[in-house]
């Protein structure tokens, strides 16, 4: 009950949820997921929407959250 975070993370894009990381079980402040997602982008203008959060028994408790744009991604105004 009062041990570290099992902090997952929530990924979206232009408002549609496109993946969610494993729990990390007791992971603490710094969890390190090392996952990699594919998914096709239709839209360099759309928002990519980050949220982390503690799973519990109850309830989970949002722990961060942040939003940028796919464009940023980009390398040297490209695509890639």
């Amino acid at each position: 009950m009062f041990g570290k975070m099992d902090p997952f993370l929530e990924l979206s894009i232009g408002g549609v949820q496109i993946y969610k990381t494993a729990v990390l079980d007791e992971a603490g402040k710094t969890p390190q997921w090392n996952e990699a997602v594919d998914f096709e982008v239709k839209d360099m203008s759309a928002d990519v929407f980050f949220r982390v959060l503690d799973e519990d028994v109850t309830s989970n408790d949002i722990v961060g959250e942040g939003t940028c744009s796919l464009a940023d991604f980009c390398q040297e105004q490209g695509t890639d």
